[in-house]
């Protein structure tokens, strides 16, 4: 009705899946800037992401976390949506393959603002492995006094900030590990000086010397003087990566064009490394992007790489 033809976003997982089946029986092209469902792989032949999916970066994570706990338990905040089962089955397999140990596995609402019940249970279970530990009473349960409480969110910015100031409420003094989605401004605006510290795997790396990288930056700093977070930069990359593609076939497209609307989708699956403000990326043959990933930590309130991953 509305001769839309083009759909930029949405970025929750839910969401997208909610909306595929209407775009791609109206052949209408979506591209999503932020959601990581695995399922949203096979959502359809019109349903494009430039954001990576949790099958990508998860298992580089798991192994990541397991290395830097060496077997202490690490309890998981999980936000309860249609994406949560493919996050925690790509995080589990290399996670316990290189020695990682579950504690508690915790899910929540979307909704939900009042996480103070389940970071009390993590709390207890972390007093529970101490006192288990002086019980033993030898060198190695000795070594073991005061273990730091490991906690993976899985979770967006909003909820995350709560958890941070409701455990700091209860005197929980944990090690965070995050997702990319945490990669975000609101994150460092609503928690502050409490996200510092947690340490995420991120597609975008902004500290590399990738010109095209620099040179938005530059742009997004002279136009709103603050940094640009990676949505920002993945954003502008799906505008200017459709917007390549009504270049080169524009002359066949109208509102009322099949077959300009397949050229397009067609030149979207043969964009090959491309290389744009969140870096160099590839569409493959389901619509999903490769990228590479780098190991970041939030320091002094900024996301700073401290790996580059081989």
């Amino acid at each position: 009705k509305e001769n839309v033809n083009f759909i930029i976003g949405p970025v929750g997982t839910s969401v997208v899946l909610g909306v595929a089946p209407l775009a791609e029986e109206k052949k209408i092209i979506l591209i999503t800037t932020g959601a990581q469902g695995d399922q949203i792989t096979n959502s359809g032949d019109y349903i494009f992401r430039t954001m990576t999916r949790f099958s990508q970066d998860a298992p580089i994570l798991g192994k990541i976390v397991a290395q830097k706990t060496k077997a202490e338990k690490v309890h998981v905040l999980g936000v309860n949506t249609d994406a949560l089962p493919s996050i925690i089955n790509a995080f589990s397999k290399t996670f316990t393959e290189n020695g990682g140990q579950f504690g508690l596995i915790e899910k929540y609402s979307p909704t939900e603002k009042d996480f103070r019940s389940i970071l009390t249970k993590i709390k207890a279970e972390g007093v529970k492995e101490e006192s288990e530990d002086d019980n033993i009473g030898n060198a190695e349960a000795k070594n073991k006094e005061g273990n730091t409480v490991h906690i993976m969110l899985f979770g967006i910015p909003k909820a995350v900030s709560l958890q941070l100031k409701q455990a700091k409420e209860l005197g929980i003094d944990a090690k965070y590990y995050g997702i990319s989605a945490l990669e975000s401004r609101e994150l460092i605006e609503s928690a502050g000086e409490l996200a510092n510290g947690i340490i995420f795997l991120s597609p975008y790396d902004d500290f590399g010397s990738d010109e095209k990288v620099k040179e938005f930056q530059g742009k997004y700093m002279r136009r709103y003087n603050e940094k640009n977070d990676m949505y920002a930069a993945i954003s502008y990359d799906t505008l200017h990566v459709l917007s390549d593609c009504f270049g080169r076939f524009g002359n066949n497209y109208n509102d009322d064009s099949e077959e300009g609307i397949e050229e397009i989708k067609n030149c979207l699956y043969g964009t090959q490394n491309y290389d744009g403000a969140s870096g160099r990326f590839s569409f493959d043959s389901n619509g999903d992007v490769d990228r590479d990933f780098v190991l970041k930590e939030i320091i002094n309130k900024e996301f700073v790489t401290v790996d580059r991953l081989e």
